[in-house]
């Protein structure tokens, strides 16, 4: 059941996500939009250049890199609301550029956000549980010594919690809502990304350094009971059976390449890549009632 990704991941020059998973294919970082320039897809095998995990494709996240020309702030806020729900809903995002000189430029930006839910769980009276909150930050500098060399540092953290499924039962009355094993359908992500990259120009050759660290650790907790209720029943005297799960990826990589200018058409690219990597994957089946 463990496989390799058909799709390669690319956070900026640093590889993300597993090599090999385990029945499930490799999982996008879930970056925050404000901090992104632009995402790339590209299509049909790209391994030659990007390893054999990008055998259908590849998905590029490109983030907003440090200015040297003026200070800059954004902030933004905003409200929403859905209808069965009770709360209001809201995100606030606040970005600001800094240059410290001629050579040297700050980024720093942050979010937090939350989005209401409409679906309560009749077993223990929670309401709103399918509602989901976010919040993290990105700090990057930019040093440029001379117009052929730079140095990017990079470090992105994200929190993602959703306290419950959007799934509803249709027997019950009202129309919004579920009876499930209070605790279940929660799923939490935790992501941490940081990566530093090196670029010389050298007459005809560009040299590239690209180190990175990435950390992908997320639970879930669904309710199992219509699978094994009879078991749980048989061996415990209880009649439901949650299915709590953990996967935690965690990978370095280092790459070095240069690409070396042979004529006007004619480019060849050499270059060194080594990654120490791991995956821990986790489920359990737990008898319980509440």
């Amino acid at each position: 059941g463990f496989t390799n990704p058909t799709v390669g991941i690319v956070v900026d020059e640093l590889p993300y996500g597993a090599t090999v998973t385990g029945n499930i294919q490799a999982i996008a970082p879930d970056i925050d939009p404000g901090d992104l320039e632009r995402a790339e897809v590209l299509r049909s095998p790209q391994r030659t250049l990007y390893g054999a995990a990008s055998m259908g494709g590849l998905l590029k996240f490109v983030t907003v890199e440090p200015s040297l020309t003026a200070f800059k702030g954004r902030i933004e806020g905003g409200v929403s609301s859905v209808s069965h729900g009770d709360k209001a809903g809201y995100r606030v995002r606040a970005s600001a550029n800094m240059p410290l000189g001629d050579t040297l430029a700050l980024r720093a930006s942050g979010f937090t956000l939350r989005d209401p839910g409409f679906v309560d769980n009749l077993r223990n009276g929670d309401r709103d549980i399918n509602s989901t909150s976010s919040k993290g930050g990105r700090l990057s500098m930019l040093w440029k010594p001379a117009e052929e060399v730079s140095v990017k540092l990079g470090a992105v953290i994200q929190d993602y919690k959703r306290h419950g499924t959007s799934d509803i039962d249709t027997a019950l009355t009202p129309r919004y809502s579920q009876s499930r094993l209070p605790g279940s359908g929660v799923y939490q992500r935790k992501t941490k990304i940081f990566n530093a990259t090196i670029n010389a120009q050298l007459d005809s050759a560009e040299i590239t350094s690209a180190t990175g660290f990435s950390l992908d650790e997320a639970f879930t907790n669904l309710d199992g009971s219509d699978a094994f209720s009879g078991d749980a029943q048989r061996e415990f005297g209880v009649g439901g059976s949650a299915t709590p799960f953990t996967r935690r990826y965690d990978k370095f990589s280092q790459e070095l390449r240069a690409r070396i200018a042979l004529s006007d058409n004619i480019d060849w690219l050499v270059g060194a890549f080594y990654t120490n990597e791991s995956s821990k994957l986790r489920g359990r089946y737990t008898a319980n009632d509440s």
